[in-house]
């Protein structure tokens, strides 16, 4: 689209939030947290801008 640009991509093995997770659940997330394509494959948010 034009004007539309990605301004930020987050990815959730990346936020602090994880260290709430359950204990096996974080452990996967950190290990996930190391690689970007299996992070995506996770939540992702897009942020845009016009």
């Amino acid at each position: 689209m034009d004007g539309l640009k990605l301004v930020r991509e987050i990815l959730l093995t990346r936020e602090p939030e994880v260290a709430q997770f359950p204990a096996a659940l974080r452990l996967f997330t950190r290990l996930a947290a190391h690689s970007t394509a299996i992070s995506r494959r996770g939540t992702t948010v897009l942020q845009y801008r016009f």
